[in-house]
């Protein structure tokens, strides 16, 4: 079954504000740094969205991600 926040990536973009709000608990100090620097390593065109074409070759995907 696909998570929420993999729909959200494969079907369009996500900003770090949803990506950080899907996360749980709530995040705080060293935690929240370290998503920071997860969502700035993904987000391979500096413009701040995740977009397909930023993790596409990065991760395998499910197989209910397979067409």
């Amino acid at each position: 079954m696909p998570t929420e926040l993999s729909l959200l990536i494969s079907s369009g973009n996500i900003d770090f504000s949803e990506f950080y709000h899907r996360l749980s608990p709530p995040l705080t100090g060293k935690r929240l740094q370290v998503v920071k620097e997860v969502f700035k390593d993904l987000d391979k065109n500096r413009n701040g969205v995740l977009e397909y074409e930023d993790i596409r070759g990065d991760f395998i995907p499910p197989p209910y991600f397979v067409q």
